[in-house]
């Protein structure tokens, strides 16, 4: 009896706390990683909450508030440049960039207007990066293709444009970056078409879209080292398709019963990852023809991967963490366990939108209280001056650590909100 009494007072503290601020009406939850290729000490984990931050290998986490962002009722893809440039984007609010740590996010204006709905980086050159712009205001949708040379501060070549269809996704193949691909949907049509420049953008071949499996998919990847091998994801019929012409025809190699949320290629490794956060996680061995379920892994719902190994958004009540990582691609053990380790919101400088307007500071308690960190910690302030240093020590305390009464009132919450996880839009990291 002695045992239950936590349990049963964590549920009714749990049931009686309001969600967490700005989730979206959800469950808290993370959505994504995202980390910095110059240094993997840097990560960004999007939450149904806002993005949670750490510049030291995950010892200290700071919150940034959606509303600092102004992108709520979204979950924007995060995107941390070598510069130390944050970008968020989403098909719901206009594409944002921070260069002061996460501060001020001014929103770049497109060349001719619309809105920016998915970004990639070059897979060597570092500020290089491609834009899918959308103009919805005509009669008819126009979508392009922009290159920045600056990070996305300028959209400054113009690859690509099309009228009637909605450009979703853009792709570079990392072995061979002159090979773009580019997805489109035109639903007046019901046709989806897949566009392949072998040149950097300068001329493209149009492929329409035709498997049994349906006419809407999802650009996935592009193999690691074939760029004449690409992935794609259909709805519906819930397949990952594999192409060896660069997008003339497509083969389905994975079929789970439910939509595969996650796909990730490795190029480090050559190991390709998918998970329907469901049935449980998928690994490919040999470029994409088979995939094989590792027992016992998460059932993640992101993947991301660096030289420290494959990052999972998981399930905290079924695989006990909410980010994990494996070091050896078999086994995963917990990156994040839970969100107690948040140490505050990110504070930043006088002057500041975030600072002058006080967003994220009035809403860190309920959210602290509502995931067992402690209501008065502070992070640091924002920017290179005030971040964390790279050999800070391990915090400590309920801002950080995860006591024992803490896992219960965890558990009791993960209980009480478990089956009301939603999915979410599907992002291909």
């Amino acid at each position: 009896m002695k045992r239950l009494l936590p349990l049963l007072f964590a549920l009714i503290f749990a049931w009686a706390l309001p969600l967490p601020a700005h989730a979206n009406g959800r469950p808290p939850t993370a959505l994504s990683v995202s980390i910095k290729r110059s240094n993997p000490s840097h990560l960004i984990v999007g939450a149904s909450f806002g993005a949670l931050i750490t510049r030291n290998g995950g010892k200290s986490w700071q919150w940034l508030c959606e509303s600092a962002v102004e992108m709520a009722d979204a979950d924007p893809e995060w995107l941390w440049l070598e510069d130390d440039t944050l970008l968020a984007v989403t098909f719901a609010a206009p594409y944002r960039r921070s260069k002061d740590g996460g501060c001020t996010w001014p929103a770049p204006e497109p060349p001719g207007g619309g809105f920016v709905v998915d970004l990639e980086p070059h897979p060597a050159a570092l500020n290089r990066m491609l834009s899918v712009v959308r103009l919805e205001t005509g009669a008819e949708p126009v979508s392009r293709v922009f290159r920045s040379e600056n990070g996305g501060e300028t959209l400054d070549s113009k690859l690509l444009e099309v009228t009637g269809e909605r450009l979703s996704a853009v792709r570079f193949a990392p072995s061979a970056p002159e090979h773009i691909y580019a997805a489109a949907l035109a639903s007046s049509t019901q046709t989806s078409t897949l566009y392949h420049s072998r040149d950097s953008g300068l001329t493209w071949e149009r492929h329409v879209f035709r498997t049994g499996a349906g006419f809407e998919f999802v650009l996935a990847g592009v193999h690691p080292t074939d760029p004449n091998v690409v992935f794609a994801i259909t709805y519906g019929h819930n397949a990952l398709l594999r192409s060896e012409d660069g997008g003339r025809s497509f083969q389905e190699v994975l079929a789970t019963g439910a939509y595969l949320l996650a796909f990730h290629v490795d190029s480090r490794s050559g190991l390709i990852w998918a998970s329907d956060g469901v049935s449980g996680l998928y690994r490919s061995d040999d470029g994409g023809k088979s995939f094989a379920r590792l027992l016992g892994a998460p059932s993640a719902n992101c993947i991301a991967s660096d030289q420290n190994g494959v990052y999972v958004c998981a399930n905290a009540l079924k695989d006990g963490f909410v980010v994990g990582r494996s070091v050896d691609n078999e086994h995963f053990s917990a990156f994040m366990p839970w969100f107690s380790v948040l140490s505050g919101p990110l504070e930043c400088p006088a002057g500041t939108e975030p600072h002058d307007s006080l967003r994220c500071a009035p809403a860190w308690p309920a959210l602290a209280a509502s995931v067992g960190a402690n209501p008065m910690t502070t992070a640091g302030t924002a920017g290179a001056s005030g971040a964390p240093s790279e050999n800070a020590p391990a915090a400590t305390g309920c801002g950080c650590g995860v006591s024992k009464s803490q896992s219960a009132g965890v558990l009791g919450f993960c209980l009480l909100l478990g089956t009301l996880l939603g999915l979410r839009r599907f992002r291909a990291n």
